[in-house]
């Protein structure tokens, strides 16, 4: 038998030898477990478990491993739901989407006052720092003057002033970071 005639017999070349699926659907099984692990979706845990196991992505046109990257697909989505459930954080849903358009969820934001020497600590929920900003400006119960010493999207630094003359008051507004759900 010639070898031309040998490789057109065998097997799809593109296919995974048995003790390499059986690591790569392992390396998937223990990911979709592991609950330190953020995965954005079954994609995400297939790519890493290649990578971890050393295995080439195949291509659509290579068949048999073609299939077997299917069914990793497969094996990925079922354990990640199995152990995450199926509106688990591991899954693009809407509210992604709305973030991603800037209509995110509420924000929750730590208010620091050390107005008159009495320190205050507080938390709020906003869709913008803007909107705790505002009514501290327009309310403004102090009768201080307010000087914005540091002012980004997240995070914000008002000192009070009398008479033209720093007291030693000030306001701090902070975004809390958002821990990713499980």
């Amino acid at each position: 038998m010639r070898f031309k005639e040998y490789l057109q017999e065998k097997e799809d070349m593109s296919t995974l030898p048995p003790d390499v699926l059986d690591q790569l659907e392992k390396l998937i099984r223990d990911g979709a477990k592991n609950a330190e692990e953020q995965w954005s979706n079954a994609l995400e845990l297939v790519h890493k478990a290649y990578q971890v196991g050393q295995a080439e992505r195949p291509t659509p046109d290579m068949d048999g491993g073609w299939k077997q990257y299917e069914g990793c697909i497969s094996l990925a989505v079922r354990e990640l739901t199995k152990h995450r459930g199926i509106d688990g954080d591991w899954r693009m849903s809407s509210h992604i989407f709305h973030e991603a358009a800037g209509k995110g969820e509420p924000k929750k934001y730590e208010i620091t006052s050390t107005v008159d020497d009495l320190p205050i600590v507080g938390q709020v929920t906003a869709d913008s720092i803007e909107d705790i900003l505002g009514p501290i400006m327009k309310f403004n119960i102090t009768g201080h003057d307010l000087e914005f010493k540091h002012r980004s999207p997240n995070h914000c630094c008002v000192h009070l002033h009398k008479n033209g003359k720093r007291t030693g008051d000030k306001i701090t507004v902070k975004e809390i970071p958002q821990k990713a759900s499980k």
